[in-house]
């Protein structure tokens, strides 16, 4: 539908941000997508350093369509993400502004957003990010970082959870003002703090994100509202 462009804050690397109206995704539900992608379209890859960080689970720079079941990250690149990719070097996506026109053709005002459908938000520069919310006109913003650890993203917390592997990383996130999202293996328990994902299997697919809206960060949230955790998929 739209997109713009602006500069990775991890190593400067040209991106491409995608604003997507509709989804199949059922667990998600009804929300607006933003895809944040490499520029270049000359890429074997599109999970790098300059739009998923220092991600665990990103190949990075040596990423192949046809190995992603052999990482664990949750996003299947050659999907959706390539189809994006391709469709923007098409010409098929307008430039965003954010004027009221393309609200509306984006649903309207206030809708629910997820933020890295794939890529990390962390890697947008802080007034990039901030400017995109603004301009969204919503409140219903949700998402996850891996850049929880890293100096300069504490802009970060009022939107997203930190995205978290192991008890340590989430008692570690928790201690620097994050709400957390863990993915733990069936076998590790769910921590005090926590409290199984609603919108996932195991949760029973009680509802979904665009109603939950949870996994919004919220600092002063960090003692009222639980963390998340869901198994690892």
């Amino acid at each position: 539908m739209f997109y713009f462009r602006c500069e990775s804050r991890v190593n400067g690397d040209p991106l491409v941000v995608v604003i997507t109206r509709d989804s199949a995704n059922k667990k998600t539900g009804d929300m607006l997508q933003v895809w944040i992608l490499p520029l270049e379209s000359w890429r074997t890859t599109l999970c790098t350093t300059g739009n998923c960080g220092s991600c665990p689970r990103g190949a990075q720079d040596d990423y192949r369509y046809r190995d992603f079941e052999l990482r664990k990250c949750y996003v299947q690149w050659q999907r959706a993400p390539l189809a994006i990719h391709r469709a923007y070097h098409r010409g098929a996506y307008e430039i965003w502004t954010g004027n009221a026109k393309q609200r509306e053709a984006l649903g309207g005002d206030g809708r629910p957003v997820r933020l890295g459908a794939c890529g990390d938000p962390g890697v947008l520069p802080a007034k990039v990010l901030s400017r995109f919310i603004a301009q969204l006109a919503t409140k219903n913003v949700t998402g996850y970082t891996r850049r929880w650890k890293a100096r300069g993203t504490v802009y970060l917390r009022s939107v997203c959870m930190a995205s978290c592997d192991s008890e340590q990383e989430q008692f570690d996130a928790r201690s620097l003002g994050w709400r957390t999202f863990r993915a733990r293996r069936k076998a590790e328990r769910i921590l005090v703090s926590e409290l199984m994902c609603p919108a996932s299997e195991e949760g029973g697919s009680r509802t979904t994100c665009a109603k939950c809206l949870a996994c919004g960060g919220g600092y002063r949230e960090l003692l009222l509202s639980p963390d998340r955790v869901i198994i690892e998929h």
